[in-house]
């Protein structure tokens, strides 16, 4: 069983770095930060994130980082996922990815000068919470 999870493990390191390999090479990355080191762990490794938020929210958060590894920048995200939104009143500067029951990712731009979604192109990912209630 061990010899399965150190392969497994090796596999996805694998996975990683040939992705952003590729990413770098075209030039189509997103700038991904994150507020906190147990925020980062938890889009990095799915046990951390299903040891957080349960095996059904890990591998939508999962999809999810996925996505935004993907796009070049909020622009593309948005065309990928068409729930996600910005957030208004005292958090207008926030990014909302939907999850499920009500819980979403949250984002905030690095730079603060427009909402564009072509022009946004560094996002710092904030938690996983319900922000509706």
């Amino acid at each position: 069983m061990l010899v399965k999870q150190i392969i497994f493990d090796i596999l996805l390191l694998t996975y990683g770095v040939i992705k952003n390999l590729k990413n770098w090479f075209t030039g189509c990355i997103m700038i991904i930060t994150y507020q906190t080191e147990q925020m980062k762990e938890a889009c990095h490794d799915i046990r951390v994130a299903t040891k957080l938020y349960g095996k059904q929210m890990a591998r939508k958060l999962h999809r999810k980082i996925d996505l935004l590894d993907a796009a070049k920048n909020l622009s593309d995200l948005m065309r990928f996922d068409n729930n996600a939104h910005w957030l208004q009143g005292n958090r207008h500067w926030e990014f909302s990815i939907p999850l499920s029951s009500g819980y979403s990712l949250l984002l905030t731009p690095i730079n603060k000068e427009t909402k564009a979604p072509q022009d946004v192109e560094a996002m710092l990912i904030l938690k996983v919470e319900d922000y509706h209630g």
